[in-house]
């Protein structure tokens, strides 16, 4: 079976797992979120992990790989390694996803040293959208996914390693959360949205929507249009609500969510923008937060 096969049937279950699998780096106020995947295996009679330096890069910049042996039986010698990158087309929206493309394959042999490789994400050309040359206005703010798959250099079973990555292009335009003020259940509450142009030429109805797992919010605001440059507020009102709790460990007392705030915006002339900020349970405090999405579910791709 190809690889390509392999991935397309594997990587929505294993790789997007792989990519919850962060080390917790803080997030730049813009920009990518430097959150480092990582993910373990054993792969030709290794232990190997494999991590990626970041998850999310600006379309042709590169990413680094770093393969690393954790144990290896006595008297092995180096593990032969297959690493492969694949390009995914299609839509989040699609009723079924095309299978991806292997776009680039380097084989590398692993001994007591890791091994690090730059792997440079093209993301989609500007033909692939539909225009030629393709209006940055309409692509900004779209996503191109990426698997980095791991396998033997020839492989006996189906053990790899799966990360997922995405190539983005600039966004037209900035999204930000304000801190909203304290309070306790079925307060109503006031959230502030920042949106601010980065383009040189005006952007047209851009329709914002934000949730939460501490508010319920069902404003769904528009901008008729925003100039070069300009930077406005857009204000929302919701109630505050229980916070969900995490019911998935069976044998430990429910544990309560860190609050989260999600705004989306789609520009009908602008591309899309989205930024994410977690709060303190207690105080409300804004804790982490950027410019994008806290993982790739939240990327339109």
């Amino acid at each position: 079976m190809k690889l390509t096969t392999i991935t397309f049937a594997t990587c929505f279950v294993v790789g997007v797992g792989a990519g919850w699998a962060h080390l917790d780096a803080g997030p730049e106020p813009d920009g990518p979120a430097r959150q480092l995947a990582r993910q373990e295996a054993t792969i030709g009679g290794a232990r190997i992990a494999v991590s990626l330096d970041r998850e999310r890069v600006r379309a042709g910049d590169p990413l680094v790989v770093t393969l690393a042996r954790i144990e290896r039986p006595d008297g092995a010698g180096d593990t032969a390694l297959r690493v492969a990158l694949l390009e995914e087309d299609g839509s989040m929206m699609s009723r079924s996803m095309p299978p991806p493309r292997e776009v680039m394959t380097r084989e590398v042999t692993l001994g007591a040293r890791p091994v690090m490789l730059s792997l440079a994400l093209a993301g989609k050309a500007d033909d692939e959208f539909g225009a030629e040359p393709a209006d940055p206005l309409k692509t900004a703010g779209s996503a191109t996914r990426y698997t980095i798959v791991v396998t033997a250099a020839r492989p006996v079973d189906g053990a790899g390693i799966y990360l997922p990555a995405f190539a983005y292009r600039p966004e037209a335009f900035q999204l930000s959360i304000e801190t909203p003020a304290a309070g306790k259940d079925e307060d109503v509450v006031e959230l502030a949205v920042r949106v601010k142009s980065l383009a040189k030429a005006t952007l047209e109805g851009i329709n914002l929507s934000v949730s939460s797992s501490l508010f319920t919010i069902t404003d769904r605001p528009r901008l008729e249009s925003l100039a070069p440059g300009e930077e406005v507020v857009v204000r929302v009102t919701g109630k505050r609500v229980a916070l969900p709790l995490d019911n998935m460990q069976a044998d430990a007392p429910p544990l309560v969510l860190p609050p989260l705030v999600l705004a989306n915006g789609w520009a009908e002339y602008g591309g899309t923008a989205t930024a994410w900020a977690s709060l303190d349970p207690d105080s409300g405090k804004r804790v982490r937060g950027a410019s994008e999405p806290p993982s790739q579910r939240g990327l339109m791709y």
